[in-house]
Parts: C-alpha cells; structure tokens; sequence
C-alpha cells in the first residue's frame, strides 16, 4: 500500500506549468504538461521508457475532484504505479 493523504497535502497545478506538491512532510515542485484532454505528463511522476516519459490519464474530472493515474510497470522487484486522488 502507498501513501495515503493527510489534511493539508495538496497538489497545487498552475499556469506555469508547475506543480507544487505537499504529501506529508514532503514538498516537491515538478512540471506538467497537458498532451490532451484526459493525458497529462508531470516530470519525474511517470516511468521513463527509453529516455520518453510516460503519460498519465486524467479520469473522473469534476470541478471538486479528480484522479490522476500513472501507468504500471513491472520491474523483477515487483509491479509499480500510481493513482492519485485530488479534491477540495
């Protein structure tokens, strides 16, 4: 199981194309970019494949909340991915 948020985490997207990320005691700022509609790219959130980054998919969008989901990859150690789930 991965993290799982506390009040106060917030993924904070702006016109910059930089997002500004709290999770727990953790603060990162990554960039973004939207490829279309439901694709998204936030550098150093997606497995890099060859030197290309990898897209994520925007699902469940609404104007409170939506989910951000990474693609898994299977590594000799185990399966990895991430979904992230954002509201206010």
């Amino acid at each position: 199981m991965g993290y799982i948020g506390q009040p106060g985490d917030y993924f904070d997207f702006r016109t910059n194309q930089n997002v500004y990320i709290k999770e727990g005691t953790n603060y990162d700022t990554l960039g973004y970019k939207i490829v279309f509609d439901s694709t998204i790219i936030i550098a150093d959130f997606n497995l890099i494949l060859n030197g290309v980054q990898d897209t994520s998919k925007i699902v469940n969008l609404t104007p409170d909340s939506v989910t951000i989901v990474a693609p898994v990859f299977y590594t000799p150690g185990g399966a990895f991915g991430r979904t992230v789930n954002l509201g206010r």
